[in-house]
């Protein structure tokens, strides 16, 4: 019971934030198909589609057990990190909540996406297309230019060439 009132919540934040991020996605859907130089065959295609929703699953239990591990180890290393003053520890504090945070909203957002994804449902190709925002913004907040551009690039491609496929 609990878990479905968790689930709703999380599906009416994400519809609230879907109006606001309509016209991202119709920029990056101008940008990723329409323009895009290179069109992926359709087999390459249907093979996405149809390994996309254990792709989810997988990578959702494992941002979920990363946080989990995160949080694990925050528990002996957070007090550590007080020996080396005040700037380490708050350094040390933000990245660690940030990652943990992160990890934990795109793993259950990609777990969230696993049943409609397996329906070819356009709510689940949104959740993950949120996901891979999270990612983004988790790496350009860490500085990591090359990861944010690269990553964002391709996943965002391969998200965008396939979402014909739901409805």
């Amino acid at each position: 019971m609990r878990l479905t009132n968790l689930s709703k919540v999380f599906y009416d934040i994400l519809d609230m934030a879907q109006s606001s991020l309509a016209s991202l996605e119709s920029s990056l859907n101008e940008v990723f198909v329409k323009k895009a130089p290179f069109q992926l065959p359709k087999n390459v295609k249907d093979i996405i589609v149809n390994f996309a929703p254990w792709l989810a699953l997988i990578g959702g239990v494992v941002a979920i057990l990363g946080a989990l591990t995160i949080f694990g180890l925050g528990g002996i290393v957070v007090p550590l990190s007080l020996y080396g003053g005040a700037p380490i520890a708050t350094s040390f504090f933000s990245t660690y909540f940030f990652s943990l945070a992160i990890l934990g909203v795109a793993g259950i957002l990609e777990l969230m996406a696993f049943p409609g994804l397996r329906k070819r449902s356009m709510k689940a190709w949104r959740l993950l297309f949120y996901a891979q925002l999270v990612w983004a913004v988790s790496e350009l907040v860490h500085f990591n230019l090359v990861n944010f551009v690269l990553g964002t690039v391709i996943g965002l491609y391969f998200l965008f060439q396939v979402k014909e496929y739901y409805k």
